[in-house]
């Protein structure tokens, strides 16, 4: 259930650390995914923990969760709002 959140919040994160980091290129590609998997891990093991230390229903808190990070993923700007040095939007 929370896979979803894992995969969007996760592409989001490490597009970012690509664009940011220079790495040569056979250890670039390797970091970002590595970093993909890690945060992917980290967000998908948040139900596990509230089953752990709270007594939490996982598919509860998975769904819940899901909602939060696509919030989340709904207040990052748009490419059509990003302006970078340009008074025009990006795409029409």
């Amino acid at each position: 259930m929370i896979t979803d959140a894992c995969l969007y919040i996760s592409a989001v994160l490490t597009a970012a650390l690509a664009i940011r980091l220079s790495l040569p290129f056979p250890l670039h590609p390797l970091v970002i995914l590595l970093l993909a998997a890690v945060m992917g891990g980290m967000i998908g093991s948040l139900p596990a923990l509230a089953k752990l230390y709270f007594k939490a229903n996982e598919l509860v808190t998975s769904l819940m969760l899901n909602y939060v990070f696509f919030s989340i993923w709904d207040s990052l700007p748009s490419v059509n709002t990003l302006r970078i040095g340009r008074r025009e939007p990006l795409l029409p």
